[in-house]
């Protein structure tokens, strides 16, 4: 008994100390929590917000010279890659948004649950992140014009008309004289489009950058001097909120030049008062071709033109509106002194009336998804809405007050008995039939010599909710074992048992089971009872 407690004493002494080690590491070399992941996510976020913002105002620029209806030839898998490259990082661009805004969801209910000291609450990570996605949103629209030249093509049968690599407009290069004008169309609309495009990017890609020195996600940039600073405010200064405010009002109030363009480019010629003066518009006269019996098919061609550039420009519009509501959001936070003094953060409410909740509620009700294991990713089956509610065959619904009474009684039996606890019974008598050996005077030199206690520990950890499963994992750990078994012989063997050589094979062999376990995670089973096998065989 004097071994034995001395033994458990040291047992007990190495276990504090790498709970000391971790917690010392987590908190003073390495201090990361879940709001820190979150605010990385959303500066990433904003980030990719004003790289794709410069990937579409790029392609939009290429319009001016490039044909917007050519596209590369199919490859091996019949996929059609975009000719421009402009394109191409338009939708690389997208996707890198898309991944940062999944990555955002996922950690940002983490960030909501927990207890730190900080500036913002969960309430004001939410809303960020709501603005967030109200401003991804009509940038996802941007991002489609490529798409939308792509289905005109298509509809029109140009896709399969010649063309060369520069997407020259010389020669013979375009066989259909009706694409050859819609392009050139396209390069004038473009080129007077282009100042007012890029002059509200550019505010855009400002307010996004005051935002985030506001939400403190980056550091303001100081100027030099007083001239590198111009007369209009610069991200960062107080007045900029309302300088964001009047240019995209005035951007919106100058769509009237976007339509005098079009339609000077379409032979409709405007008199200089047309959009204020009422009289001016009832008495204009319609040219020929709008016309409904001259030409039908010019005239659907002309109006998705336009339809098209009043999309392009009430996207840009919405970019920036949205962009001016988080710069609100964020002055607010700022003025209110929320970002000046850090706080104790708490869960709200809401979070915690539903851990309150989820305490008293064991499965009742589910989404009607069934996670399906077995892959290197969960896939989530979605079995309809007829399972959403938990079916009891033994018990039908509650009609009356009185049966309603006495299912609020069976509840309380269910907050004690679970499925999770019946299967905790289940393996307590597995383990207990192996264990029972031990407690026997005619078997327990058995139960020692022949380690039985290891068969006792595998029942207790390889133990599964469903038959299928467990069967799948007992096969890993067989495996598992006797590779790893094999790996153990060769660290003892091959340096002839000397304890310097055994470390160096056997600090190699280790990092196998980790490897299994970072890159095939279905095989986590596998990556984990590797090394202890091997770890023990050395042992004794």
């Amino acid at each position: 008994m004097v071994q034995a407690e001395a033994f458990v004493k040291r047992l007990l002494e190495a276990f504090l100390t790498g709970f000391g080690i971790g917690t010392g590491v987590s908190l003073f070399i390495f201090p990361l929590t879940s709001r820190t992941v979150v605010f990385n996510d959303m500066s990433a976020y904003l980030t990719s917000l004003r790289s794709a913002l410069k990937a579409n105002m790029d392609y939009v620029h290429s319009l001016e010279d490039n044909d917007m209806f050519t596209f590369g030839r199919t490859d091996t898998m019949r996929h059609r890659v975009l000719h421009s490259p402009e394109a191409q990082v338009v939708k690389e661009k997208m996707q890198a948004l898309l991944n940062t805004a999944a990555k955002l969801n996922t950690d940002l209910p983490f960030a909501k649950r927990e207890i730190a000291i900080g500036n913002l609450g969960p309430d004001d990570l939410q809303s960020i992140a709501r603005l967030l996605r109200l401003i991804m949103l009509p940038m996802v629209g941007l991002s489609c014009l490529s798409d939308i030249f792509e289905r005109i093509a298509e509809d029109r049968g140009w896709v399969s008309v010649p063309f060369d690599d520069a997407g020259s407009l010389s020669g013979t290069t375009f066989g259909d004289m009706t694409k050859r004008r819609a392009v050139l169309e396209w390069h004038e609309l473009m080129r007077a489009l282009r100042e007012p495009f890029q002059e509200m990017a550019d505010i855009i890609d400002e307010g996004i950058e005051h935002a985030m020195i506001d939400l403190r996600l980056m550091k303001v940039k100081k100027s030099k001097d007083a001239e590198e600073k111009g007369d209009r405010p610069k991200p960062g200064d107080p007045e900029f909120t309302e300088y964001l405010n009047q240019r995209t009002k005035s951007f919106h109030q100058r769509r009237q030049s976007m339509l005098i363009a079009w339609c000077r480019i379409k032979g409709i010629e405007l008199p200089d008062d047309f959009f204020t003066n009422p009289e001016v518009m009832n008495n204009f006269k319609d040219p020929d071709w709008l016309k409904l019996d001259f030409d039908p098919a010019l005239r659907a061609r002309s109006r998705r033109q336009l339809y098209i550039c009043l999309y392009m420009e009430f996207l840009l519009w919405s970019i920036g509106r949205r962009v001016y509501d988080l710069v609100i959001f964020a002055e607010t936070a700022r003025v209110a002194g929320k970002l000046e003094k850090k706080r104790l953060i708490v869960p709200g409410s809401k979070t915690l009336k539903k851990w309150v909740k989820s305490f008293f509620e064991h499965d009742q009700d589910s989404s009607g998804n069934q996670d399906m294991e077995g892959s290197d990713q969960t896939t989530r089956v979605y079995l309809g809405s007829a399972f959403t509610h938990r079916k009891d065959p033994m018990h039908l619904p509650p009609q009356n007050a009185w049966e309603r009474f006495g299912d609020r009684v069976r509840k309380l039996a269910q907050f004690f008995s679970s499925p999770e606890s019946v299967f905790g019974a289940r393996v307590a008598l597995a383990t207990m039939c192996i264990a029972v050996v031990a407690y026997l005077r005619d078997t327990q030199v058995f139960y020692t010599r022949n380690r039985i206690f290891w068969a006792q520990i595998m029942t207790s950890i390889g133990m599964q909710p469903s038959a299928g499963q467990s069967l799948r994992n007992a096969f890993f750990r067989i495996a598992g074992t006797g590779l790893f078994m094999i790996a153990a012989w060769i660290c003892w063997y091959i340096v002839d048992g000397q304890t310097a050589g055994v470390l160096v094979f056997y600090f190699i062999f280790l990092h196998i089971g980790p490897w299994i376990i970072i890159n095939y995670p279905s095989y986590t089973t596998l990556g984990m009872i590797g090394p202890i096998t091997m770890t023990l065989i050395l042992g004794y």
